[in-house]
């Protein structure tokens, strides 16, 4: 707070406030007249001639002079702010302020998302951002929004929001589908091992981690992972027809050895 900065208020002087001019000091409220009296005092001791700090001699138009020349070789070193740089840091804050609005909503739904709604949440993000640094903005600017610095690094800076969580949903949808499809592999590794293999159920297996796969991979990672998803299928149905073919045509040779065996007199 200034320490040369004073407030003062008054109380009502009397009831019929039309009539003020018409009434004398012992007709109104006396607060009112202490309190008048003690302005009046104030406002002339700020209209008398200011003393320098050293001597107590009321300064001269030299010296006022001198101190002018001072101060705006303060202003224009930038030792005391103008009244601009002040807007500008206010402007500036503002604007980082009404950039999380951006972010806000950019982190509202989980990752992974489809691309298409990330970009959604960026459009909506970035317009409550602007709408918010516009209405609370101190002065407007004179060359348009292509060029207002504070609004154009306020831009830059969501941007660099939304190539961030564009990576991240990037890296989430990648991880999610691998997940999706290792937990497929295990299962059908685990028909594999099983002393009466079946044609049909792993078939069906297969089927069923393929529509697994399509409604639990989201993101932009899912279209990329879905042809090493196929690749992936195809080669475990090949290993279990080998395998599948194997084993029945080695049940069939033990059988047959047995067959012969037991008609040899």
């Amino acid at each position: 707070r200034a320490r040369n900065s004073s407030a003062s208020s008054l109380v009502q002087p009397h009831q019929e406030r039309t009539k003020l001019c018409e009434l004398g000091d012992g007709q109104l409220d006396a607060r009112y007249v202490v309190q008048r009296d003690r302005l009046r005092a104030l406002v002339h001791s700020l209209a008398v001639p200011k003393a320098r700090h050293t001597g107590g001699v009321a300064m001269t138009g030299v010296e006022l002079a001198a101190s002018i020349r001072k101060t705006v070789g303060a202003l224009n070193e930038g030792d005391i702010p103008r009244a601009g740089s002040v807007v500008r840091a206010f402007n500036r804050e503002l604007s980082m302020d009404c950039a999380g609005h951006h972010l806000a909503t950019l982190e509202r739904e989980p990752l992974p998302v489809e691309e298409e709604e990330l970009v959604l949440l960026h459009d909506k993000g970035t317009k409550a951002a602007v709408q918010c640094f516009q209405s609370k903005r101190f002065g407007r600017s004179k060359h348009g929004i292509e060029k207002d610095e504070v609004l154009q690094d306020m831009y830059k800076s969501m941007e660099a929001s939304f190539a961030h969580r564009k990576e991240a949903n990037l890296y989430s949808s990648s991880k999610l589908c691998d997940e999706v499809q290792e937990a497929c592999v295990q299962r059908l590794a685990d028909l594999q091992d099983m002393r009466l293999p079946s044609m049909r159920r792993f078939q069906a297996s297969v089927s069923a981690c393929n529509v697994t796969f399509a409604v639990q991979c989201i993101g932009p990672s899912k279209l990329r992972l879905l042809n090493k998803h196929t690749a992936t299928m195809s080669k475990e149905l090949s290993l279990f027809k080998k395998d599948y073919n194997d084993k029945l045509f080695n049940g069939i040779a033990i059988v047959s050895v047995g067959m012969v065996s037991t008609r040899t007199p």
